[in-house]
């Protein structure tokens, strides 16, 4: 299960199209992230996808980790990572899902605390040297306000290009189904 949870730190920012690889995944001699090419070639790609794995797969790198939802340089940084992507619909990453990821910064204006989950669940396909493809994208938004709290879940299906609404307890059901999960995927730990 590929997920990632983050605070909303909200700003008007752009994509960045430079990806970079962390070094403590792949070896290298750097202790933060850098580009690929400061990767042991004999390391590259053991334990993570590289950029070749997406070149001509008709996959974008889907981020979990979205640029919209950050506010420092070294934030955004860290949304280029290739361990913040996974093989995405290209129609669907630039369309729907986009949509979706600028809407959650919308809805958490008015929070005073907002926390994201994101993630996928892994279909059967393959690109590159065997990087997954996500056959779905998935996220949550516990928005914390005086007086109490509201959550939404959110899950989009590649094959229709629809982002779908729905509350956490339905996502989490979902998820236990799609997972295979013998107990109850829980996304906030019951805590939204």
């Amino acid at each position: 299960t590929h997920t990632h949870a983050h605070t909303l730190s909200l700003s008007h920012t752009h994509r960045n199209t430079h990806t970079s690889c962390p070094q403590q995944l792949d070896g290298g001699e750097m202790e933060c992230m850098g580009e690929q090419k400061q990767i042991p070639i004999r390391n590259r790609g053991q334990k993570q996808g590289l950029n070749s794995d997406y070149v001509c797969s008709g996959h974008d790198k889907g981020h979990l980790f979205p640029v919209y939802h950050t506010s420092t340089f070294a934030a955004k940084l860290a949304t280029s990572t290739l361990t913040n992507a996974a093989p995405q619909d290209p129609c669907f990453n630039r369309g729907k899902w986009r949509i979706h990821e600028r809407d959650m910064v919308t809805q958490a204006k008015d929070c005073q605390e907002a926390f994201m989950v994101t993630g996928v669940v892994p279909g059967n396909g393959h690109i590159g040297n065997g990087v997954r493809v996500a056959k779905y994208y998935w996220s949550a938004l516990c928005c914390r306000k005086e007086g109490g709290h509201h959550s939404r879940g959110f899950i989009g299906p590649d094959n229709n290009g629809q982002v779908q609404e729905l509350s956490v307890r339905d996502l989490e059901m979902r998820l236990s189904d799609l997972y295979q999960l013998l107990t109850t995927f829980t996304v906030f730990g019951g805590g939204c």
